[in-house]
This record gives C-alpha cells, structure tokens and sequence, in this order.
C-alpha cells in the first residue's frame, strides 16, 4: 500500500512538473511563420505599463489602459515583424550618421524637440540633449535604458517614414481616373 501511494505520489509531482514546462513555451499568436511567446508579450506589456506609469506619474492603471496597452502592444508586435520583413526585403535601414542626425543634428527628430524643450520658454534646446547624453552613463540604469529605449522608438520612427514615402512616390494616379474621382466627390444628390 505505500509503495501504491508513493508511485501515485510521484506520478502527481512528475505530471504536474511537466505541465508546467509546457506552459511557458505557450505561444499566443504567429505571424508570418513566426511565433509570439506568452512571455515575449508579457514582458513588452510590462515595458509599457511601466512607461505608461512613469509618463502620466500613475502608481496603478485602471483596467481600461491596461486593456488598451494590451492591444496596442500586440499590434505593434504584429506590425514589427510584418514591418521587419518587408523593411529586410527593401534594404531600408537608419544607419548610426543618421540615428546621430535624428538626435543630435540640425534637423533633430520630433520626439527629441517635444522633450528637450527650455521649460520656461517652450523653445527646443539642442544643449539639453548634448547635457543629458554626457551624464547618461552616471544615471541610473533605468534612465539609460529608457534612452535606448527612445532611440529605438526614433529609429522605428524613421524607417516608417522612409517606407511610408517609398510608398507614396510610388503610387501613381491617372489624370483621367483624377478628373472622374473630381467629378463623384463634386456630385450633388438630393435625397427625399
């Protein structure tokens, strides 16, 4: 009889350490043949939970913007690797000269001149981001992470932007075809 409730006991424990070796190899979704882990997902909701904390100066989300994180999280992985693909297959890319453009150039990008802007004029100061990056290295590790984390968003930024443009000048729209788009949008009806 023990030896009964011992095998039992180690079949309960066996089984059960099994199940959950399975459970974190779940994947939530594929996309273009590849996966999206369950923890890939949560640590990027986390990740923006976080930043979404620190941005509105939240101790807890309500459960609308967690909902809303959520989804935009998803989409955003969606888009990266749909994105990743193409991007690959065109050969776009921001090279380092131009990420050093977007930041610290003549034209900074717009996610720089929105937040490193003299708070009593309003005006974008081009020595407060010269200041803030000689000092990231002495800043916590969570502020240097967070600037990785801001060149990213500026570099996926650029890219879209540059396929967004490759795609605009590419389209093409018949002079023909203008004038008879013109001609429904000009189009009164009278409903009675």
């Amino acid at each position: 009889l023990v030896v009964i409730i011992g095998v039992a006991m180690a079949a309960f424990i066996m089984g059960d350490l099994f199940k959950s070796r399975t459970r974190q190899s779940v994947n939530i979704g594929a996309v273009n043949g590849e996966e999206i882990s369950y923890k890939d997902f949560s640590v990027e909701v986390e990740k923006a939970q976080d930043a979404e904390k620190t941005n509105k100066k939240k101790a807890q989300l309500n459960s609308s913007e967690v909902f809303r994180i959520k989804q935009n999280t998803w989409k955003r992985m969606v888009k990266d690797i749909i994105m990743k693909d193409e991007l690959d297959e065109l050969g776009l890319t921001v090279t380092s000269d131009e990420l050093y453009d977007l930041v610290q150039g003549e034209h900074p990008h717009r996610y720089i001149l929105q937040y490193f802007k003299d708070p009593a004029t309003g005006q974008y100061k081009p020595e407060m981001v010269r200041q803030y990056l000689q000092n990231l290295d002495k800043m916590p590790r969570e502020n240097q992470l967070q600037w990785i984390d801001f060149e990213k968003a500026i570099k996926e930024d650029q890219l879209n932007t540059k396929f967004n443009n490759l795609v605009a000048k590419a389209y093409y729209l018949p002079k023909e075809f203008a004038k008879m788009v013109d001609a429904h949008k000009s189009t009164e009806i009278e409903v009675q």
